[in-house]
């Protein structure tokens, strides 16, 4: 099986409303930085490796058109194939918030909302033992060449894995 390890941000932007039409350059429009978010996220991607995976939605980008938002906020998770190589990648995903902070006057907040996960550590000697005590029992179990065409997720499992030795069979 392959688990990918897993950190979800909640991305914050925080501006200065204002009317749209009567005064536009008395506000600092957080919709702005989120969109410069999300456009740096997608400029990212190509200098990711293959393992990594980037999704996210936008969760709030203001109530009315006449007014500049001052409050827009996403959720994305990251996930790569180690943690280790996650970590770089939230540290990068981390500098393009803070850029796009920058660029609008936004003020930025960054926040954990789901405890990360961390990826699966395999013991093939161990999932062997496991695969034939479920055979002999007669219970059904996904072959290793079967779980490595599957797509990958992300499970707390891992987090265990690399402090317990950890069997884990669909």
């Amino acid at each position: 099986h392959r688990s990918l390890a897993l950190t979800a941000m909640e991305i914050r932007y925080f501006g200065k409303a204002s009317h749209a039409s009567a005064s536009p350059w008395e506000g600092i429009n957080a919709l702005d930085a989120l969109q410069l978010y999300y456009a740096g996220v997608a400029a990212l991607r190509q200098q990711l490796r293959p393992d990594v995976r980037l999704h996210g939605v936008i969760r709030e980008g203001g109530r009315a058109a006449n007014s500049i938002p001052e409050r827009a906020s996403c959720l994305y998770y990251a996930r790569a194939a180690k943690r280790s190589e996650l970590d770089k990648v939230v540290a990068r995903l981390h500098d393009v918030a803070k850029g796009a902070a920058l660029m609008t006057g936004a003020r930025l907040e960054i926040t954990t909302p789901e405890q990360p996960m961390d990826d699966l550590v395999q013991i093939p000697a161990l999932q062997a033992v496991l695969a034939e005590l479920l055979t002999r029992e007669g219970l059904g179990y996904i072959s290793k060449e079967e779980a490595e065409r599957r797509s990958a997720g992300s499970t707390d499992v891992g987090n265990g894995s690399h402090v317990c030795p950890t069997a884990f069979l669909e």
